[in-house]
C-alpha cells in the first residue's frame, strides 16, 4: 500500500488509520523520518466513533518559520495524543516590537 501511495506520484493521499510503525523500524532510522514526513502530509485517517470525521494531512512544514522584520512562527509541543507520525501543530507566534520615534521630528 505504501509503495503504491509513493509510486502513484505527489498528488496521491493514503486513506488508512495504520500508523506504520514496524516500517519505520524496518527502514532505519533516516529513512524512518523522511517516512513519517511524508505522511504527515500525505495520510488521511479516520477518527472512530464520529460519523465521516477524519483527520486531514498537515499543509503546511512544522518547523520555524519567519522573519527578523515580520515576526516568527515556532511551533511547540503541549504533549497531547496525536499520531506517531504527526508533528505538534500548535505555534507560538512572536513579532517585533514597533519602534516609536521620540526624536519629535
Amino acid at each position: 500500500m505504501l509503495y503504491m501511495a509513493l509510486w502513484s506520484g505527489p498528488q496521491c493521499y493514503l486513506v488508512s488509520n495504520d500508523e506504520f510503525k514496524q516500517h519505520r523500524y524496518t527502514v532505519g532510522s533516516q529513512l524512518g523520518l523522511q517516512l513519517s514526513q511524508w505522511q504527515a502530509v500525505r495520510q488521511i485517517a479516520f477518527v472512530r466513533g464520529r460519523t465521516k470525521s477524519y483527520v486531514a494531512p498537515l499543509q503546511h512544514e512544522t518547523r520555524v518559520q519567519g522573519t527578523m522584520a515580520t515576526g516568527w512562527h515556532i511551533p511547540y509541543d503541549n504533549k497531547a495524543l496525536r499520531r506517531s507520525y504527526v508533528p505538534p501543530n500548535l505555534w507560538l507566534c512572536v513579532r517585533p516590537h514597533p519602534v516609536i520615534d521620540d526624536s519629535g521630528a
